[in-house]
């Protein structure tokens, strides 16, 4: 008797056992449903909604940039991107990492490519006002929904306000549209693109393949889209400032620049002009 109660005691065990390895097994993988090779496209992660004094605290409590772009990458998973501390119980980076390691390093990839290589505002002045308007209707390149931020002057002639790069990187494209004006993309070592229109000029003949460094004067603040109508004579100098990374299929997607102007926005190249 006592031996089947020792068995039956035994199996009782097991079963409760196994039964929380299951549970706690299935709410390990429930944390890592947030991340696919797709979470890079969905617009929780394209807000990158950072804030300032969030950055500097990372930038504090970590020794490297890449470890800085780790717990970056850990505290946005945890907060279901939009962090409004520093402190999170990062658990789900743990288990993204053990579950979907390759889904985990793509998406910390795509915040180095964004946020790695940044090193200057893009104006040389700190008399430049934005707003948080990223997919929203705005005045300075036409669009109904725009892929980037309008940085605006408060002079109100162009040429005056030098247009720096953000970071070190390669000319990918330059000229001149309808849309845009003058425009630059510039793709940065870490992969992340970074795109300048609506120049008044350029400092110098942009060609594809043109290397850039943070801090080089790219062009003029400006408003080149009108530069035929005599109606926005009197317009405002402005920046359209976009930031892209190449999502799974290696399309390009864009990210909000607003909280990335926001924590940069104090890191000015000065020039004399």
């Amino acid at each position: 008797m006592p031996r089947r109660i020792f068995f039956v005691s035994l199996f009782l065990f097991f079963i409760i056992y196994f039964t929380a390895f299951i549970s706690q097994l299935s709410i390990e993988r429930s944390y890592t449903s947030v991340l696919t090779f797709h979470t890079c496209s969905t617009e929780a992660f394209r807000r990158q909604e950072l804030r300032p004094y969030l950055y500097t605290s990372l930038i504090e409590e970590t020794d490297s940039k890449d470890d800085w772009i780790n717990r970056l990458t850990s505290l946005m998973l945890d907060s279901d991107f939009r962090p409004d501390s520093s402190f999170h119980i990062i658990q789900r980076n743990s288990f993204c990492q053990k579950f979907k390691p390759r889904e985990y390093q793509f998406l910390k990839n795509c915040y180095q490519a964004i946020w790695k290589d940044l090193i200057f505002f893009p104006v040389s002045s700190d008399k430049i006002f934005f707003s948080n308007d990223w997919l929203k209707e705005s005045g300075c390149n036409g669009n109904s929904s725009h892929q980037g931020t309008d940085l605006w002057g408060y002079l109100h002639y162009p040429g005056y306000f030098p247009v720096i790069s953000c970071s070190d990187g390669t000319v990918i494209q330059s000229g001149w549209t309808a849309d845009d004006g003058y425009q630059l993309l510039i793709q940065s070592p870490s992969g992340g693109f970074f795109y300048y229109s609506m120049l008044s000029s350029f400092e110098r003949n942009w060609s594809r393949g043109n290397s850039v460094s943070a801090g080089d004067i790219l062009g003029y603040m400006g408003n080149s889209r009108h530069i035929f109508s005599h109606a926005f004579k009197n317009e405002l100098s402005c920046l359209h400032f976009g930031i892209f990374i190449n999502d799974i299929q290696k399309q390009k997607v864009s990210v909000n620049p607003y909280w990335i102007l926001r924590v940069i926005h104090k890191k000015i190249r000065n020039y004399t002009y």
